[in-house]
């Protein structure tokens, strides 16, 4: 689980720099992370 939350904290931190330097490509952006909240989510159950 702590594992999890690190890789989860990581993504986060790679995600918000980028999303800041980039706007054209937000959309795509929020769409990959949504995508990989929910794999984290489903991995849970």
């Amino acid at each position: 689980m702590k594992l999890l939350t690190n890789t989860f904290l990581l993504a986060a931190f790679l995600f918000l720099p980028v999303r800041v330097f980039s706007q054209t490509q937000q959309d795509e952006l929020e769409q990959i992370r949504q995508n990989y909240i929910g794999t984290l989510i489903s991995s849970n159950d």
